[in-house]
């Protein structure tokens, strides 16, 4: 008993030293939760210590040192621009973002983690297949995107049957949902 003690607290060490470390190259994720009638998009580009300052600047367009809400959500907005979300064939469009964006001293030191958040209402049935294809073509900062699907309780529990096909070299998944009837 003493030693699984020991082991966890080893390895509660580990993972918070893994999750708060400086990042050396541009972290940029994608992240989609999914339900029968909402989808969310979540994004968050994580600037590496290196480029910490010129993706600050490049956000802060008056130069002030100072992140507006004007300047965030037109930063939004360009990245949105460049998302291409397909329900059933029919492209979707976004509620307006909330864009959160860190002080620069956090960006510089490779800590702070920029984040944009939207939604948009959908319809999905247990009557029909449907398919979802998400695109990302955001390259400013870097031309690599994680993208991973995340599904509410309401869609597991009436569409159980799902495929993910990844694309890593559009930056897009396709997702098809199947019900079990």
């Amino acid at each position: 008993m003493i030693r699984y003690f020991y082991l966890c607290i080893l390895a509660l060490g580990f993972v918070s030293n893994t999750q708060a470390h400086p990042h050396s190259h541009v972290e940029q994720q994608a992240l989609l939760y999914i339900g029968l009638y909402k989808l969310v998009l979540n994004i968050r580009i994580v600037p590496s210590y290196v480029e910490g300052a010129e993706i600050y600047a490049h956000i802060d367009t008056d130069m002030n040192g100072l992140v507006s809400d004007r300047e965030a959500s037109n930063f939004g907005r360009s990245i949105l621009e460049d998302v291409t979300i397909l329900v059933d064939g029919e492209q979707v469009s976004f509620f307006t973002p909330v864009v959160s964006i860190p002080d620069l001293q956090s960006i510089n030191s490779g800590f702070g983690m920029i984040e944009l958040e939207t939604s948009v209402d959908i319809q999905l049935t247990d009557q029909r297949q449907h398919k979802l294809s998400f695109a990302i073509g955001y390259q400013e900062f870097a031309n690599d995107w994680f993208i991973q699907p995340f599904y509410f309780p309401d869609l597991n529990e009436t569409i159980p049957n799902k495929r993910l096909e990844r694309s890593h070299t559009d930056h897009s998944v396709m997702l098809t949902l199947t019900p079990s009837n």
